[in-house]
């Protein structure tokens, strides 16, 4: 849920760039302190009744309450959820943003990253208030991990725990986005006053096409997520897996299915977090990241299969499927909601009201279309899984493909119990982007004894890019012909215009 709140605040003040006010737009400036103590009180608030509560937890598990840490974690995804939802209605409804821009000045960056601050604030005090349940957790297992061989956990400090969340946690999702907000903010600003400049070296009529920005835009922030994973591994613990028996596997895996990587790394969480990830769109700028934890935790096979889930996010192009299918979304709603715009108040420009539903529609709808690709790009990563581990090889081999084994489909069912089990995760709990892990173990379980060439899942992940495809292409359509508003009347005036 932290992803999911950070993601969507960014992109609520992505949707302010270059624009004013919003429903209650006299709100903010006839009545700024209110406005003020709506979003920080209403932040401070959610903070406050979340310690209060993991402070009852914590009583509660030292008599033995072991059920006290699951109804915690949900206190904390509800607390996150709650204060992601106050943050978008003050940004966007109550322009809290504009509010301010009026006390520092619109800087490219730093007046968002200062109403950003609250929200991060918040984050920070569930982060504090958790640590000492987490303490809890990592002392009492201290012994079962020694009894299993494994290394104990790390116990470390309140504020070297409350480090870790907010590198391991907030890092992959602020590490690419802030520098995606500074640039569009840029972009913004030279479309609204272009400088002389750039007009007499790139010729006027060039400047001035909105075309120009919109390129610019997205090769910026193209450019910028390309080179996330540098910036990740830099703010990250990580140092390269040598030769190995797991080095082999995973190099050998990459082969076979002709993924290039730059790198394997280990990834240091002091033995807290079994976790697994690859990170990158450029082969030259792509790693594969194992957690100490899961390579201590899991059987070589394991390990194996858990890499293989993540190459399957590269042979299948998930991140680049994914960020067209956003695209598509949006452009659906735009041609949809400038229609019954056009129908409802004619040419323009439209209500604030209109425009403060539209940014919240436009929010939740990208964000429900992630979650639900994302769950299918999951179980279609774990049947992946299943089919390497059972000899197949992507582009095919001499004669027909095999069937997914019992022992392959058991093996990616092992790993995704035991990484629940270490995390201290209900298997039964959905997640936003990865759903529960029982509902992945049982579609592991159906797939036995299955080609691995007709996989379900592979079926229905074609049918979904084609309907994409085809969405895109009629929305691209749509948004060229279909006559409709300025981008001002869409999205209000730009910034310091009359």
């Amino acid at each position: 849920m932290v992803q999911v709140t950070l993601i969507a605040a960014v992109l609520v003040l992505f949707m302010r760039l270059g624009t004013e006010g919003g429903p209650w737009s006299d709100l903010w400036q006839t009545q700024p302190w209110s406005v003020a103590a709506i979003i920080n009180g209403g932040l401070l608030a959610i903070g406050l009744g979340f310690a209060v509560a993991a402070m009852r937890a914590g009583r509660r598990i030292d008599r033995g309450q072991r059920g006290a840490i699951l109804r915690l974690d949900r206190w904390a995804t509800t607390a996150r959820l709650a204060a992601g939802i106050l943050f978008g209605a003050g940004v966007a409804l109550l322009g809290w943003l504009d509010l301010v821009r009026a006390g520092i000045g619109d800087w490219i960056l730093l007046d968002e990253l200062a109403a950003l601050m609250p929200l991060l604030g918040l984050l920070v005090l569930v982060w504090w208030a958790i640590a000492p349940i987490e303490r809890r957790v990592r002392e009492a297992v201290i012994l079962r991990r020694l009894d299993e061989g494994l290394p104990p956990p790390v116990v470390v400090s309140r504020w070297r725990h409350v480090l870790d969340q907010a590198r391991h946690e907030a890092g992959p999702i602020l590490i690419p986005l802030i520098p995606m907000l500074a640039w569009g903010e840029a972009v913004v600003r030279l479309e609204a006053n272009p400088p002389a400049w750039l007009e007499n070296m790139a010729g006027q009529e060039l400047v001035r096409a909105e075309a120009t920005y919109v390129v610019a835009l997205l090769a910026g922030m193209a450019a910028v997520f390309a080179c996330a994973p540098l910036l990740i591994r830099a703010a990250w613990s990580t140092t390269p897996i040598g030769a190995s028996e797991i080095r082999t596997r995973i190099d050998d895996m990459c082969r076979r299915h002709r993924v290039r990587v730059r790198g394997v790394l280990m990834w240091r969480t002091r033995s807290t977090s079994p976790n697994a990830m690859v990170m990158g769109v450029l082969p030259s700028l792509r790693y594969i990241l194992l957690s100490d934890l899961l390579l201590d935790a899991l059987p070589a096979r394991a390990v194996e299969a858990v890499a293989a889930h993540e190459v399957a996010h590269v042979r299948r192009r998930h991140i680049p499927w994914l960020v067209a299918s956003v695209m598509t979304t949006v452009l659906v709603l735009i041609g949809g909601l400038e229609l019954a715009a056009s129908a409802s108040f004619g040419a323009g420009p439209y209500p604030e009201w209109f425009e403060g539903a539209v940014a919240v529609l436009s929010l939740v709808l990208v964000l429900a279309v992630i979650s639900w690709i994302s769950k299918r790009f999951e179980w279609q990563a774990d049947a992946f899984a299943a089919q390497h581990l059972s000899g197949f090889e992507s582009r095919g081999g001499a004669g027909p493909a095999p069937c997914i084994s019992h022992d392959a489909a058991a093996t990616m069912a092992g790993a995704l119990l035991h990484v629940a089990t270490l995390a201290g995760m209900d298997p039964e709990r959905s997640t936003w982007r990865h759903g529960s892990i029982r509902t992945r173990v049982e579609r592991l379980r159906r797939l036995v004894g299955t080609p691995c060439d007709e996989a379900p899942i592979d079926a229905a992940v074609r049918r979904l890019k084609f309907a994409v495809v085809v969405l895109l292409v009629v929305a691209l359509v749509g948004v060229a012909w279909l006559p409709g508003p300025s981008r001002a009347d869409l999205g209000g005036a730009p910034a310091g215009s009359p």
